[in-house]
């Protein structure tokens, strides 16, 4: 299987990792940024285009846009799936979790327990953000991410100071406010999700303050993966449909509350407490879901059409054992097309013969002539 890891912004450790373990696997990888990447969109052929030269559609992609959720981005990762790359996460997905607000309006839909949130908008007041979620409340950036943009508001005074400031224009950013939840203060659950299952969890705590991110500070301790965490955490993967991603919840009296997901975690913290090698196992999930993962139309299509000038068995014996069996299953919900794939390609080989040339094999295109030029015959005529 060959990759592109699609990424803006500077590449975090993380990444370096997996790149570090995909290449002791000999799997070709390919750093991508979205913009040298020309979004066409060819029904003939699965094929792309990297500088504006011809590519071969990679079998894979991470998508990483540390710092450029944009729409050309996503259109143009949308565009990969279509075209048949496995997308870790899709555009669907990141969508899903790029905007806070609407990652707890989707979970909220399914009846999954969150905090009560607030969006601000220019004509909100303090009084009215106090009236819904008393004090103290946290602010958040609706596209923040490791603990960024996440205030505590203590007093009427902070939350009028801050909202000036948002009406203002001064912070560049959109805005939720959340009910403060004062059992999770400086501690929460973080759950790793790879291959669309939670695979490990951590407790993230903070001695100094309310955020208890790895990246700002925090401690993390390994943390049992319970039947009611997993339950939780299988009910949001599903809602937002994450591939890979961090889920973190936060403690209340009355169980836990999702406080948010993210769909480019980082997993330093987690590996340092618990016995897993995050890369080698998204590696391991990619190499499954290729496995089980038939070929879209415009791959079956455009395999069809080398098949017929190659030939059916020749064109799959050039495949890898995981391409072969995919394109295999792809194949076997479009058996019409497969079997006139092969009837072309036996009157091609056979056109030269005596019986060829005499039935006109060159000409015949579809079942319907091959009934025409080739009638029902006894044994005896075709022995001669």
């Amino acid at each position: 299987m060959n990759g592109w890891l699609l990424h803006t912004g500077d590449l975090p450790p993380e990444l370096r990792r997996g790149i570090d373990e995909i290449a002791k696997r000999n799997i070709p990888l390919e750093l991508a940024h979205p913009k040298d990447v020309d979004l066409v969109l060819d029904t003939q052929s699965p094929d792309v285009f990297v500088r504006g030269e011809r590519t071969p559609l990679p079998d894979f992609v991470v998508a990483a846009f540390i710092d450029e959720v944009d729409t050309y981005n996503l259109a143009l990762l949308q565009n990969l799936e279509v075209l048949g790359s496995l997308c870790i996460n899709t555009a669907q997905t990141i969508l899903n979790t790029n905007d806070k607000l609407r990652t707890h309006q989707l979970l909220a839909r399914a009846g999954i327990p969150c905090p009560k949130t607030v969006r601000i908008h220019p004509k909100m007041t303090a009084d009215r953000l106090i009236r819904y979620l008393g004090l103290p409340l946290v602010l958040k950036a609706v596209h923040g991410s490791k603990g960024q943009g996440v205030f505590l508001v203590k007093t009427h005074e902070e939350l009028d100071q801050m909202l000036q400031f948002a009406h203002a224009g001064q912070m560049k950013e959109e805005w939720i406010a959340q009910a403060y939840i004062a059992e999770s203060h400086g501690r929460d659950i973080r759950v790793l999700v790879i291959d669309r299952r939670p695979m490990a969890a951590m407790l993230r705590a903070s001695s100094t303050q309310f955020k208890s991110n790895f990246s700002q500070g925090g401690r993390v301790e390994a943390w049992p993966l319970t039947d009611e965490i997993q339950t939780l955490t299988q009910q949001v993967i599903d809602v937002l449909g994450l591939n890979i991603g961090g889920i973190d919840l936060l403690f209340s009296t009355d169980g836990f509350l999702v406080c948010e997901a993210n769909s480019m975690p980082g997993f330093q913290g987690i590996e340092s407490c618990c016995a897993i090698n995050v890369p080698q196992e998204i590696f391991r999930g990619i190499a499954r879901q290729l496995a089980a993962k038939k070929k879209t139309p415009i791959q079956v299509r455009s395999f069809l059409q080398e098949a017929e000038s190659k030939g059916v068995l020749e064109h799959l014996a050039t495949l890898s054992d995981l391409d072969g069996f995919a394109y295999f299953r792809s194949l076997c919900d479009s058996p019409r097309a497969m079997q006139l794939a092969v009837l072309r390609d036996i009157l091609r080989r056979n056109a030269a013969c005596e019986f060829g040339r005499a039935h006109q094999f060159q000409s015949i295109q579809d079942v319907a002539s091959f009934r025409r030029q080739v009638p029902l015959t006894d044994w005896s005529t075709i022995e001669a």
